[in-house]
């Protein structure tokens, strides 16, 4: 195996275990999945969507990962991915919001504590959303060259 085809396995391993480990994680914080996707659908269809998305995220991965309909896996996380950009902004922005309720309620205005954690929040999520861009970046790589040398598609 030459470097370029080991680089390009890696990758294509590491990606598709991050979404198989993420998808893992939403399902055993699955009232905090709903509540947050609820912020994008609405509560009505939360739960549907949220399973939705772990089921994207999950199978996307392991196509990702085995290299078998690698371009089909990477195009389920992309549908994943880009609404969850748009979730962290989301979050990013309502940290502001609530860190300005719990200042109303405290006595000290000006409480460092709290600053650090909004702080904390905000890049936290503005950072996630901007890894996500790469993420895409990254599936629509895989979407493009297809998944490499020992894929079971090959």
């Amino acid at each position: 195996m030459t470097r370029p085809e080991a680089g390009l396995l890696f990758l294509r391993v590491a990606f598709g275990a991050f979404y198989i480990y993420t998808g893992g994680t939403l399902i055993q914080g699955f009232p905090w999945t709903v509540k947050n996707t609820a912020l994008l659908v609405g509560e009505k269809h939360a739960a549907l969507f949220s399973v939705g998305a772990i089921c994207l995220m999950i199978g996307g991965g392991l196509l990702i990962v085995v290299g078998l309909y690698g371009e089909v896996g990477a195009a389920m996380t992309i549908f994943f991915t880009l609404p969850g950009t748009w979730l962290h902004r989301l979050l990013r922005d309502r940290s502001l919001i609530i860190s300005d309720q719990i200042k109303k309620r405290l006595q000290h205005s000006d409480d460092a504590d709290l600053r650090e954690l909004t702080e904390s929040a905000w890049s936290g999520n503005h950072s996630s959303a901007l890894k996500n861009l790469v993420l895409v970046a990254i599936a629509i790589f895989i979407m493009m060259t297809g998944t490499g040398p020992h894929s079971l598609s090959r």
